[in-house]
């Protein structure tokens, strides 16, 4: 009596199985695939894009991996502490460099501005016992780190590396800088302590 029911339970068993194959074997054994249609020339088109965008990432990266190492370990830019705030995507505008430390302390600054990058709370006097060479040697690194990542804007400025003048709100020669360079730089000695002051 066990055995016989036991018999019909894998009866059942055995043929439901059989059942499933049979319904599984009633599916399609390919299944139809969308054709796409081959060219070459538009794949090699796309490896060749592919191929170039990742070297200016490549690029890209090296280049702004020196702009983080110069804004730590630069004299002038170690007292600034910037940082990069700004998604660094349009080109800089070549400055000229300063008549006088004050002028080209306001350089950099501009620059930094101009290019999102946002200096610290620093000490005013610090920064100005750099001398000019250390200045503007900031600011040529800086304009020629910026100039491989984001390129350079056409602007009639174009002539950094000429003592003939700045992009300071007040340059030398305006009624603001009229008096001789000692007592110029004097003057803007002031403003550039107040600036590191903050908020």
């Amino acid at each position: 009596m066990g055995s016989d029911v036991k018999d019909r339970q894998i009866g059942r068993t055995v043929q439901s199985k059989i059942g499933a194959k049979e319904e599984y074997d009633e599916t399609p054994d390919k299944i139809a695939m969308p054709k796409t249609e081959y060219n070459p020339i538009k794949i090699a088109s796309m490896e060749k894009e592919t191929t170039g965008e990742a070297r200016e990432r490549a690029k890209w990266q090296y280049y702004y991996g020196q702009l983080k190492t110069m804004l730590k370990t630069d004299p002038v830019f170690k007292i600034l502490r910037p940082k990069v705030i700004g998604p660094l995507d349009k080109p800089i505008s070549v400055p000229l460099h300063g008549t006088n430390k004050v002028d080209e302390i306001n350089v950099i600054l501009q620059m930094l501005d101009d290019m999102g990058i946002c200096p610290d709370a620093f000490d005013g006097d610090e920064l100005l016992s750099c001398s000019l060479e250390q200045l503007k040697d900031a600011a040529n690194e800086f304009v020629e780190i910026m100039i491989m990542l984001v390129g350079k804007a056409n602007t009639p400025e174009d002539k950094i590396g000429t003592p003939s003048g700045s992009l300071c709100k007040h340059p030398a020669g305006s009624p603001r800088y009229a008096s001789e360079d000692s007592e110029s730089e004097s003057d803007g000695s002031i403003s550039i302590r107040q600036m590191s002051l903050g908020p």
